[in-house]
């Protein structure tokens, strides 16, 4: 009888994968992205991930986060963050963020929600190629939804504004 609950007891092998089975993307992205990135942890893969929308898109065109060091350990340090390095692309640009320094920190540690930067260090070299960014295209309009925007708009006594207001009515329709 011993016998026979021991045998009950062992977990009974699994048939094929189920639906039950599915995998997070983003932990598999993660996963795939960590070697390249290598030890350089959470703050910089998402400073790496979302650098345009840290930095903001003028100057993300003429840097990009090198690595992260973050503060040591120990006494004297509580509250201090660490030292964002930084690529420039060129010298104005270098001298540019020497004087926006407080603003990207700032922008840098409110992202994160605590103090993770302290200061910046500025390495100028060439970034590498980025995608050039498309222009959505919309369709051209039918005639009756030309029609329509143009009776929409017919209130309008500002030649410059209606022209802006057809404009974008062109794009909004002509998207979806």
């Amino acid at each position: 009888m011993s016998d026979d609950k021991q045998e009950d007891d062992k977990p009974k092998p699994r048939g094929p994968a189920s639906t039950y089975d599915l995998k997070s993307v983003a932990g598999l992205a993660l996963k795939a992205a960590r070697p390249a990135l290598g030890r350089q942890g959470f703050a910089e893969t998402e400073l790496l991930a979302r650098w345009d929308a840290i930095a903001g898109p003028q100057l993300a065109e003429h840097t990009l986060p090198v690595k992260v060091i973050p503060a040591r350990r120990g006494e004297g340090t509580a509250g201090t963050g660490g030292v964002l390095h930084l690529k420039v692309d060129s010298g104005p640009a270098a001298m540019m963020l020497t004087y926006m320094e407080p603003q990207v920190i700032e922008r840098v540690n409110a992202y994160f929600g605590w103090k993770a930067i302290d200061r910046l260090k500025l390495i100028q070299g060439p970034l590498p190629d980025r995608p050039a960014r498309k222009l959505p295209t919309h369709r051209p309009l039918s005639p009756e939804e030309e029609a329509k925007l143009a009776a929409l708009l017919d209130g309008v006594a500002d030649p410059a504004l209606k022209a802006a207001l057809l404009n974008l009515g062109r794009a909004l329709v002509g998207e979806g």
